[in-house]
């Protein structure tokens, strides 16, 4: 991204790229420890076990995103105007007992309607929904997370982002070392969640300061409300599209079937990671640039630098389908071409999700959402159709043309704007 700033030293620049190697090295640390316990547990699971265990984790990811209600988007963009009025630090602590709110409804969900749940997605009683019931302390290592965000303090904020995934890798490999195979998936959910308490320990001063500002919450979520409603559809769509497949699939095949796909998106998701990192900068910068360089300018540069990288990316592709055997063996390779169709796809969705962000301080974001919305119209019926037929593979083709979809719809909003400017 330098060849947008003509200027050494330019203030813009210099501090996005300060905090976006913080930003990385977090995101990128979180993600291969994530991606490490996901390896770990596949090798020493059953194919069934596992797609129970990493079904519960897609479920908490999703449960968290909601959680979110677009309140970090929010407080993100709008931060100057909170601190103007001096209001940040309540707005943080509304956010807080949001969460909290929120993780206990979901908690009482779970104790009241865990068995008839996970009938329905697994066909048996398992228990592993109750640790769902912690689902509040995620919401609260998230507030923390966001309240150094605002703060600029990226290296807390990479300890607790690194911290976590670590220490849940390193109760998967003790867990392993200690119990049985067949204890494996509720001692995996529950030390999945139960991570999170030392987290909060280790940062309980910061909780502390959270805690001073809820004798004024009422009446300051009034102040996030501007700018939070498409972003977060946006948020929930694009969750939605990446984790859909999950659910059909267990719905319409059995839980081998979706612990091989479960771990193969898995290895997928790796794609995103530096998007993932770079998203809550890019967020807060990309207007600047508009208004330095102008649209044009900077959606020309970006699809150069795109089509440069276009050879590498096909090489890639055609490599990619040694991984799923590397990392978790056999048991989990896909039928011939259904992880290359599976990659490409994803890097579809990449360049769509970047394009998508870099418009959003263009005005552009109820059209964001509702091309993410049309995506996952797309991608719920041909899925609904076509993974009880085809299964794997039929999930896997219709998650491709269902972003192709959305590359067309964005594309040729992306031109119009170029027209018009």
């Amino acid at each position: 991204m330098p060849f947008f700033f003509k200027e050494n030293g330019d203030s813009i620049w210099n501090k996005f790229l300060e905090n976006a190697r913080l930003a990385i090295i977090a995101n990128a640390a979180s993600n291969i420890f994530a991606f490490a316990t996901v390896t770990i547990a596949a090798r020493n699971m059953a194919v069934d076990d596992f797609a129970i265990y990493a079904s519960f984790v897609s479920i908490v990811l999703v449960l968290s995103q909601v959680m979110d209600f677009g309140f970090t988007v929010a407080t993100i963009s709008n931060q100057k105007k909170l601190e103007k009025a001096n209001k940040l630090d309540q707005a943080i602590a509304a956010i807080f007992l949001v969460r909290i709110i929120f993780g206990a409804l979901i908690a009482l969900i779970v104790i009241l309607f865990s068995e008839e749940i996970e009938y329905f997605l697994f066909g048996e009683k398992v228990g592993v929904l109750n640790g769902l019931i912690f689902l509040f302390s995620i919401g609260i290592v998230n507030t923390l997370a966001l309240k150094y965000q605002l703060e600029l303090r990226y290296f807390n904020y990479a300890k607790i982002l690194a911290g976590l995934a670590a220490a849940r890798l390193f109760f998967v490999i003790l867990s392993i070392s200690i119990f049985d195979s067949s204890d494996l998936i509720n001692i995996f959910v529950w030390s999945y969640m139960l991570t999170t308490i030392p987290i909060l320990l280790l940062h309980l001063p910061k909780l502390i300061d959270i805690f001073q500002y809820f004798y004024s919450i009422i009446g300051n979520l009034s102040h996030l409300l501007h700018g939070w409603v498409w972003p977060y559809l946006s948020l929930i769509f694009s969750v939605l599209i990446i984790r859909l497949d999950t659910y059909v699939i267990l719905i319409y095949q059995d839980l081998e079937t979706a612990g091989r796909y479960t771990a193969n998106l898995a290895l997928v998701l790796l794609i995103p990671l530096v998007f993932n990192a770079l998203y809550p900068l890019v967020m807060s910068t990309m207007n600047s640039l508009y208004i330095k360089h102008g649209i044009p300018y900077v959606l020309n540069k970006f699809h150069s630098i795109c089509f440069k990288l276009l050879p590498i990316v096909v090489v890639c592709i055609f490599l990619s389908s040694y991984l799923p055997s590397i990392f978790f063996g056999e048991d989990y390779v896909l039928s011939s071409g259904s992880f290359e169709i599976m990659v490409s796809g994803f890097l579809i969705g990449v360049y769509v999700n970047l394009l998508s962000t870099s418009l959003y301080y263009t005005g552009q974001e109820k059209f964001l959402s509702l091309a993410l919305l049309i995506q996952l119209v797309a991608h719920g019926i041909l899925s609904f159709t076509y993974v009880p037929i085809y299964g794997i593979l039929g999930a896997v083709c219709s998650a491709f043309v269902a972003r192709f979809i959305g590359l067309i719809v964005v594309m040729f909003h992306v031109k119009l704007i170029m027209v018009k400017k």
